[in-house]
């Protein structure tokens, strides 16, 4: 293979990395942390139930650091030559990781919702456009 798709494989890798590096901040030492199911602007610690956040996120962010590492590493192997992987198998991890990642972030998404007090940022909007 091409020594740039090596290059991304190893990206892909550390990305895995930084995923798993997230979930055990977060199951391991309870640390919420922000930059992959939060956005960086949200306060952590206006959380309305900690230790209910952490029990939902904890195996969705499991789930998408495994996907990737298995993806990441797959791909490295192939890359190198290591290990020969069929087209198909390994489009069809890629395909299985986006489509975690995109589940992922609807899920964070909804947590979010579910877990910041966001009713009350709605409306505060509503009630600035009626002062209008």
């Amino acid at each position: 293979m091409n020594d740039t798709f090596g290059f991304m494989d190893l990206i892909f890798l550390a990305a895995a990395i930084y995923i798993g590096y997230h979930w055990y901040c977060l199951q391991i030492r309870g640390e919420i942390k922000t930059g992959i199911l939060l956005n960086k602007e949200v306060d952590v610690e206006k959380c309305l139930d900690k230790q209910g956040y952490i029990r939902e996120a904890s195996p969705k962010l499991l789930l998408l650091a495994v996907t990737a590492l298995a993806a990441s590493v797959l791909c490295l192997l192939s890359s190198f030559g290591v290990l020969v992987v069929p087209l198909a198998v390994l489009l069809g991890v890629l395909a299985l990781f986006m489509i975690v990642l995109i589940w992922v972030g609807f899920q964070g998404s909804r947590l979010y919702k579910k877990y910041w007090d966001t009713a009350k940022k709605s409306i505060k909007r509503g009630s600035q456009s009626v002062k209008k």
